[in-house]
């Protein structure tokens, strides 16, 4: 039975021995009777505030007063619940019965305020301006740097003064808009940079690099002179010709007919044109009547064994058809028709399509030569359209 009793008394002395770890934070001292406090150090920053619980025992025993030796740093109410004023170190102490025990409280002033020179930057390309920040409030104690950024380094860079951070120097390096950051501690803030470049003239793009044909249609654009210049674009379009050229408003011309004509867009008190010269391909519709035949500027010869007649006429196996037309011209497509559907075509060259009734080439070349690949070949007629 002692044995027994022995060990409930070394577990209850155990349980005592956790209970006090879990209490190691109070402090204070007493026989009985004492003055405990939560806490022996508290950082805050400034502007927060936290209670500090202190104990009397037994409960009740005597009156509990605060006080703070610093209420420029932080103070105390009757219960306890301590506000962090101002940077800086104080001490809160709790008061009973003539015993007392203290907080150290250190209050940190971290950067709340950061504010610029300039609400704005507006610089040409090329030059350069200093901005400088300011951070509040006065009395930081927390370590803080700053950091400036330029959010499009191709528009402008921005570089902080070695000797003192709080400054930086803008450049502007291209037109456009960007936007300045700094940084200090925790706060950001921003400003909107512009980097103004002027207009000097407009430049038309999507010019067609080759001839332009009757039945063409195209789209133009507009370009600014330089091309970073800020100004915005509204651009007007006209043609000196709308029976030649149409345009819109969006710079879609369509060519309409043949001639020479400009294109014209205006913009920003600035104007600029192009002029475009419309070629008309000519078609010409025939039976050639002998082997070597000239119409118009295109010549068709039939080499072989070829026979002419009134309504159609026939080449044999092997032979060819070759139709040329002059130095600076070029022959764009060749349709031939069939004498009837129980004499079809056969005819071997590139970009030839079939269907039912007609036989097409279409390329473009000064001279186009056929070679017959059936026994013979009956035709009625051929189309044969040439450009410049």
């Amino acid at each position: 039975m002692k044995k027994f009793i022995t060990i409930v008394s070394m577990m209850a002395a155990f349980a005592a021995a956790i209970t006090s770890c879990n209490k190691e934070e109070i402090v204070g001292t007493a026989d009985g009777e004492g003055l405990y406090l939560n806490k022996v150090e508290l950082t805050l920053v400034k502007g927060n505030s936290e209670a500090l619980v202190a104990t009397v025992t037994p409960k009740d025993a005597a009156k509990l007063t605060w006080a703070s030796a610093d209420n420029a740093v932080a103070t105390v109410d009757t219960k306890g619940l301590v506000q962090a004023v101002g940077a800086g170190e104080t001490t809160i102490t709790a008061t009973a019965a003539g015993r007392k025990v203290e907080c150290l409280v250190s209050v940190q002033s971290p950067v709340t305020v950061l504010t610029l020179d300039k609400s704005e930057v507006f610089i040409y390309k090329g030059e350069e301006t200093e901005v400088v920040a300011t951070v509040g409030p006065e009395d930081i104690n927390v370590p803080f740097k700053y950091t400036w950024t330029s959010s499009d380094e191709t528009i402008f860079t921005v570089t902080a003064d070695a000797a003192d951070p709080s400054k930086a120097v803008v450049k502007g390096k291209m037109g456009g808009f960007a936007t300045l950051y700094v940084q200090a501690g925790d706060v950001t803030t921003s400003i909107p940079v512009t980097i103004d470049v002027d207009l000097a003239g407009l430049v038309i793009t999507g010019v067609p690099t080759g001839k332009v044909y009757k039945g063409d249609s195209f789209q133009l654009g507009v370009d600014k002179d330089p091309l970073d210049a800020i100004d915005v674009l509204s651009p007007v379009w006209s043609s000196s010709d709308e029976s030649i050229l149409i345009v819109d408003q969006n710079g879609l011309v369509n060519a309409v007919g043949a001639g020479t004509a400009s294109i014209t867009v205006e913009s920003n008190g600035f104007s600029t044109s192009v002029e475009f010269t419309v070629k008309v391909m000519t078609t010409i519709e025939f039976l050639p009547k002998s082997a070597t035949y000239t119409t118009g500027d295109l010549t068709f010869t039939a080499t072989g064994n070829a026979s002419f007649y009134s309504s159609y006429f026939r080449l044999r196996s092997n032979n060819t058809l070759t139709f040329s037309v002059p130095e600076g011209l070029k022959i764009a497509e060749i349709v031939f028709t069939p004498y009837s559907s129980s004499y079809p075509l056969a005819a071997n060259v590139d970009n030839g399509t079939y269907n039912a009734s007609s036989y097409t080439w279409t390329g473009e070349s000064q001279e186009v030569t056929f070679t017959v690949t059936t026994s013979s070949t009956y035709m009625r007629g051929i189309k044969v359209t040439y450009k410049d």
